[in-house]
């Protein structure tokens, strides 16, 4: 039988909603009577709580967990209350006599009631999660029965689809597929707001694509445009998700060829795609999209919880980037780092592009001043775009940096543009902050950008990094071997052949 869990305010009017661990028992095969014990022993103990274990006003949650486990009922209860005296209170359990519950207004009642109803009950003082209450009782085993078997529907199936730009009409369906496929983890929020999604198509700031089933004109797959506001130079394919029923289908295949061919009559370069390195199942689908690894953006977001899929991210989780471009020869002269030259003619290779590289000049004349742009966002990351080099750059980079970490950023990402000389003169600068190399970014007429990236007081644990193809492990071990906090050196590092 599954747990179930409830929170509530302490306050005794919210009493009653406790009294549900009764029903609870019915459900797990107890008897009326030990139902109705329960249901005052439980009372008790959480009016004794609310009464004696707050500061007065103090406004507090309590949450309680109802399970069943190996023939015995369990009821857990957590609140942030004041420490326990756990030895004493061992001592009122063994010896609360009438005449102790009356001298202390009826504290000892709860505990009186529990050992007389035949409950075991343990006490934890948790330190600052606060405390917590461990009710036990056995059912005999002719009471317990299990629940049902809850029906499940087939893995996947089939059905004839069509391809279609989202209609008003489909936004619920669309948060709706949001949640089967990431519950309430997914990054764009957006997402489970039907109005936003229909709001964000009218405007432009996302355009949706729905698979839709032929027979009853259901919306079982989505997919979307996003244009990002600091580079608009490649659309990112991002929110692919599918019903559950039809997961497998193939669905998404078409929908996507539909989507690049869109993008090629509307004027943009190319696609791009962020795919997490947790597991391989989303690197598989955006790599069938014709995408390729340009990129490792490490610790980049919170982790996402998707059903059904065993290997998922407990710290944070690192991000592939992967583009596809549609004009591949069109690549200005890029102005590079020297020690991250040949790993950079790898990465150009590995997307079918071509890109010449500049020789770097001794000394880059710089305007007094430089532009910049920030941008940060929900996942403790930070975003900092350096669109035009001046000599108060490395500075302005420094301060920034600086105030980002006192903010508590996680993790710092530097965008540097390689069309301009200073980006290869001043790397080895960025470098000695402890900036490391992440990979290239796609910009408008093949202007492409650097991208490295800062660890703020952490530690990523590379090995949990996966990559589905040969070039994507090259790029990670590379990107590892760079990262000052896992003990790579920067000055020293070369890419693995191919």
């Amino acid at each position: 039988m599954e747990p179930v869990s409830f929170t509530i305010a302490n306050e005794v009017s919210m009493i009653p909603v406790i009294q549900s661990a009764a029903a609870y028992c019915r459900v797990a095969g107890a008897d009326e009577e030990i139902a109705r014990q329960t249901e005052l022993a439980v009372e008790e103990i959480v009016t004794n709580i609310f009464q004696y274990e707050y500061l007065p006003g103090q406004e507090e949650t309590i949450t309680m967990t109802l399970s069943l486990k190996d023939g015995a009922l369990q009821f857990l209860i957590r609140f942030r209350g004041i420490p326990f005296d756990v030895a004493c209170l061992k001592q009122w359990e063994k010896k609360t006599g009438i005449d102790r519950i009356v001298e202390s207004n009826g504290r000892g009642l709860g505990l009186r009631l529990l050992g007389r109803f035949g409950y075991e009950v343990t006490y934890h003082n948790l330190g600052w999660p606060g405390q917590e209450i461990c009710v036990r009782r056995s059912i005999p085993a002719a009471e317990s029965k299990p629940l049902p078997a809850r029906k499940t529907q087939a893995a996947s199936e089939s059905c004839k689809t069509i391809f279609r730009r989202m209609r008003p009409g489909d936004a619920a369906a669309i948060s709706r597929l949001a949640y089967f496929a990431y519950r309430y983890t997914y990054i764009r929020e957006e997402l489970y707001e039907p109005e936003q999604v229909r709001l964000r198509n009218a405007d432009g700031r996302m355009k949706s694509y729905v698979i839709v089933n032929n027979k009853n004109d259901e919306v079982i797959g989505h997919m979307a445009f996003f244009s990002d506001d600091l580079f608009a130079a490649v659309p990112e394919l991002a929110a692919g998700f599918v019903h559950p029923r039809f997961r497998g289908s193939g669905g998404f295949n078409e929908l996507t060829e539909l989507m690049v061919r869109d993008a090629q009559a509307e004027g943009w370069q190319g696609v791009c795609g962020m795919a997490v390195t947790s597991h391989f199942y989303s690197q598989l689908a955006a790599l069938r999209t014709g995408t390729r690894e340009s990129a490792l953006f490490v610790s980049h977001l919170n982790p996402l919880a998707i059903p059904n899929i065993k290997d998922q991210a407990v710290s944070r989780e690192s991000l592939l980037y992967l583009v596809r471009i549609f004009d591949r020869n069109h690549r200005q002269p890029y102005y590079a780092p020297s020690r991250h030259r040949e790993m950079i003619a790898q990465i150009v290779r590995n997307v079918s592009a071509t890109a010449n590289f500049a020789d770097v000049p001794r000394e880059a004349p710089l305007p007094d001043r430089g532009k910049t742009e920030t941008r940060t966002d929900t996942q403790q990351s930070g975003y900092l775009v350096i669109r035009r080099w001046g000599r108060d750059t490395l500075h302005t980079v420094s301060e920034i940096l600086r105030n980002w970490c006192l903010d508590r950023l996680e993790t710092i990402y530097l965008y540097l543009p390689l069309t301009q000389p200073a980006t290869a003169v001043y790397g080895s600068d960025l470098e000695e902050m402890s900036f490391f190399f992440a990979g290239i970014m796609s910009g408008h007429s093949g202007a492409d950008w650097l991208v490295m990236q800062y660890l703020n007081n952490r530690r990523n644990d590379y090995g949990l990094i996966k990559a589905a193809t040969p070039f994507g492990k090259i790029l990670i071990d590379y990107v590892r071997n760079c990262d000052p906090t896992a003990g790579g050196n920067p000055g020293k590092v070369q890419p693995a052949a191919l």
